[in-house]
């Protein structure tokens, strides 16, 4: 007897349903955001999305990961470069606002899980590590302008 064995990628998988939930969120809100409804829309049951998530708030935690990823990764391609210019903050400051199809949907999923995290305190701590992050990044946005020669460096950092 040949039994076939479906080999599943698991974090693959996970962001295929933080991906369904993030595009959820933003189509349809917050409240559309239920577990069987994020299951029927991964193609998946409730019973598999226990297996990769311990309950509801860490998809959406992880919808709101989502949401910055690109905007991080465009952080980290700018910080490689030695030199870095007020030129160069445009494209990442243009990012973060709904100027396309990508922008819109993850400044809708930001929008629509900030205010949800608002109400629900088990996503308090996720929307301080938002902003802690926020306030790290802009910090060392400055020094790496003043590094670079582009802003004083007697201007105090956030």
């Amino acid at each position: 007897m040949l039994i076939l064995v479906k080999i599943v990628d698991h974090e693959e998988r996970r962001r295929d349903i933080i991906q369904v939930t993030a595009q959820i969120i933003s189509k349809e809100g917050m409240s559309a955001a239920t577990t069987r409804h994020i299951a029927r829309m991964a193609q998946s049951s409730l019973g598999m999305l226990t297996h990769y998530f311990i309950n509801k708030d860490e998809i959406v935690s992880g919808a709101l990961h989502w949401c910055d990823e690109r905007f991080i990764s465009q952080l980290d391609t700018m910080y490689d470069d030695d030199f870095l210019s007020l030129d160069d903050f445009i494209p990442l400051f243009k990012s973060l606002f709904p100027l396309d199809e990508i922008s819109d949907t993850e400044w809708r999923v930001r929008v629509n899980l900030l205010t949800y995290s608002l109400t629900h305190p088990e996503l308090v701590k996720v929307r301080k590590e938002k902003i802690e992050f926020a306030y790290a990044e802009s910090q060392r946005f400055v020094e790496k302008l003043q590094s670079s020669g582009e802003v004083r460096g007697d201007i105090d950092k956030v």
